[in-house]
């Protein structure tokens, strides 16, 4: 049951007169137990146990009751449905708390945009339950050889084409046969991912139509790693020689519908770039960049590539090798030399089909651009505030540019050339703000109450979509609450006015509808709109603006407590029903349970056919809360079970059978 919201003395001093009784919920003499009445809720709260590892740290956490992305035949996908719960995972890329959904709901579906988070996961609820574990981690399985030597291995077919692993199975999975020296875990933080990701998506949390990174493309002199023989201290400003230097690759993440292949070639600096690439030697490094849950696996119908069909991993780090004139392969690069970089686009697969081995039929695509067949730029190339060197490729026609994306180091740092025309983008400011419906519901009344009646719910019906801005810390700064009266013409006689409670806590900056009724100070509500069917299909709204989220001087995150995305509703709508502006003694209808306002008629609580807002039959509610919009209303003096045919069923089961019912007409 709803509390009501606490006033001042003097308010109460003022009420005196009224017809207010604040003890009285319902005469003693009828004895009702509101323990034997249903309360009517079509939805539920769910516990929600989510790991998806650090490198799902801050990512964006979608929420459906139905698997929202629809795939075409090109390769793209478009998400439909609306979540019903949104929320930023933590530093440890988990989630932890409780989220109302319909009772009728069997699964849920988490979707993530984000480069580090699994691209879409469907997971059961049990008894009350969610729990999901996607956390991949680092092993590495390779053997280092028994003789020290390193190698590369030539790719059977393709004349200058070599690999720092020799075979794979039929998903390109490497990690048994790469030698364990080449192989760890990098050194990227967690949020890494979800940074990048926000700048490179235009300072938004959802990927925007058409991206567009080609501002990003530079040169092959740009993008290219070039090993500089001397370089210049930072701390002690000293000139100091280098002979040699690790390189290593370090892959960020994927974006590409393709399951592609990438590798490295190199050539001396001083002679400038070859006139093609048969003039190089070609070393594929991954043969499938494809990551666990990412796309395009959960878009198309059946595919999902989990950890052990999908072979790369997030912050996956291997170091490069250099094989001189005589064959010899080593694990330090010569002063001197450039290093690009190529893409094998679909290498394993298109991600309508996979195959079971690697293929070269669509090419290869260069960081020398003058070697693609269309002379195209499609590697961006960027320097972070926090010293990584970023590496994007276009794996296909739009512009996105970050079908794959991966870091290059060089130790020491100082061997590794930084080109002045590299961009320098600031990572560490990063603060994305996130804005998104996050409820939806419909209210519908019956408004003879406390009278029995013809219970067909349609006398005021009204949609609310509730809109919330929040960061990434899950702060919330703003809701904005839309309330729009649906209910047929002519379903109703009596002038009903429209109400909403907040808790008292909740309030914020607020800013009304015009005409609306400011309750606020004295009964915690605002009366939205005087009359239901004079303002059909007009919708109110009301927003509420936090702009310090401390409480008792401490930090508080929202989201954990009434503020939270998909929690118990922190509303107590209602009608007043024959409304009459000013009055302090009027009749109330709220939800089954609910508390009224201190305005109600005390009096009538409980009386004729009420029991807690509900018949004393137990069967009809006198108004219901429905997690959908676009309810179809039932027809006018038709009971609601003659129209929903299943409604009895669920309304007598105490909501344990055809909880799907108000879908079904």
């Amino acid at each position: 049951m709803k509390k009501g919201i606490l006033i001042g003395l003097s308010v109460l001093a003022a009420l005196t007169t009224s017809c207010i009784d604040t003890e009285k919920y319902r005469p003693a003499e009828k004895e009702l137990d509101p323990a034997k009445y249903f309360d009517f809720n079509t939805s539920t709260a769910v516990q929600v146990n989510l790991d998806y590892g650090e490198k799902a740290a801050g990512s964006l956490l979608e929420f459906y009751t139905a698997n929202p992305m629809k795939s075409y035949e090109d390769g793209s996908f478009e998400l439909v449905g609306e979540p019903f719960y949104k929320i930023f995972a933590d530093e440890k890329g988990t989630f932890k708390g409780n989220m109302t959904l319909p009772t009728a709901s069997e699964k849920i579906f988490i979707y993530s945009s984000s480069w580090g988070a699994p691209m879409l996961v469907e997971a059961a609820i049990d008894k009350g339950r969610v729990d999901v574990k996607k956390n991949v981690s680092f092993t590495s399985r390779g053997a280092t050889r028994a003789d020290g030597d390193y190698q590369v291995y030539p790719v059977k077919g393709q004349n200058g084409v070599y690999a720092l692993y020799n075979g794979y199975d039929n998903y390109g999975n490497i990690t048994q046969t790469i030698d364990s020296r080449l192989i760890s875990e990098g050194q990227l933080a967690g949020d890494f991912y979800t940074k990048l990701q926000y700048i490179l998506w235009n300072k938004r949390t959802e990927k925007p139509k058409g991206l567009n990174n080609t501002g990003y493309l530079r040169d092959a002199s740009v993008v290219n790693t070039t090993l500089q023989p001397v370089g210049v201290d930072p701390v002690t400003n000293q000139t100091v020689t280098i002979k040699d230097a690790e390189i290593y690759f370090t892959l960020v993440g994927e974006a590409g519908w393709f399951e592609n292949a990438v590798g490295y070639y190199y050539y001396k600096t001083d002679e400038g770039e070859p006139a093609n690439p048969s003039q190089v030697k070609r070393i594929l490094i991954m043969p499938n960049t494809s990551v666990p849950y990412q796309a395009p696996y959960g878009v198309m119908a059946g595919i999902t590539l989990d950890v052990d069909k999908a072979p790369a991993q997030t912050n996956t780090r291997i170091k490069l090798l250099f094989v001189d004139d005589n064959g010899v392969a080593h694990d330090r690069f010569p002063a001197g030399y450039t290093i690009g970089y190529f893409v094998v686009p679909a290498a394993f697969g298109t991600g309508h089909e996979h195959y079971n081995d690697m293929r070269f039929d669509k090419g290869f695509f260069y960081s020398n651009d003058q070697w693609n067949s269309d002379k195209r730029k499609r590697f961006i190339a960027m320097k972070t505030s926090d010293d990584n060197l970023v590496y994007g490729c276009e794996d296909g026609q739009d512009s996105s540019c970050e079908d794959l994306l991966f870091c290059i180091s060089g130790y020491p740092s100082l061997a590794v050339r930084i080109d002045p025309d590299l961009l320098t983008i600031d990572i560490e400011s990063t603060a994305p703000l996130y804005k998104t419906e996050s409820s939806h519901r419909t209210y519908a009344f019956e408004d003879i109450w406390p009278h029995g009646g013809d219970y067909d719910m349609n006398d005021v019906i009204v949609e609310h979509v509730r809109k919330i801005t929040f960061n990434q810390k899950n702060y919330v700064s703003e809701i904005i609450d839309e309330f729009t009266p649906v209910q047929p013409i002519g379903s109703a006689t009596y002038v009903d006015a429209f109400g909403v409670q907040f808790k008292n806590n909740l309030l914020g900056k607020h800013t009304l509808p015009e005409n609306a009724v400011d309750e606020l100070s004295e009964t915690g509500a605002v009366l939205v709109f005087s009359d239901a069917k004079t303002v059909k299909d007009k919708t109110f709204t009301v927003t509420r603006q936090f702009e310090n989220s401390l409480t008792n001087g401490m930090h508080k995150t929202l989201f954990d407590d009434e503020l939270k995305l998909g929690s118990e509703n922190p509303y107590n709508p209602f009608i007043i029903s024959q409304y009459t502006p000013g009055s302090k003694c009027r009749t109330e209808i709220h939800m089954p349970k609910a508390k009224a306002t201190l305005y109600a008629d005390q009096n009538k609580i409980g009386a004729k056919d009420d029991a807690f807002y509900i018949n004393s039959d137990g069967i009809h509610p006198f108004a219901i809360t429905l997690p959908i919009l676009n309810w179809q209303p039932v027809p006018e003096t038709m009971p609601i079970e003659n129209f929903y045919k299943k409604y009895e069923g669920w309304a007598r089961s105490h909501g344990r059978e055809n909880t799907d019912w108000y879908l079904k007409p």
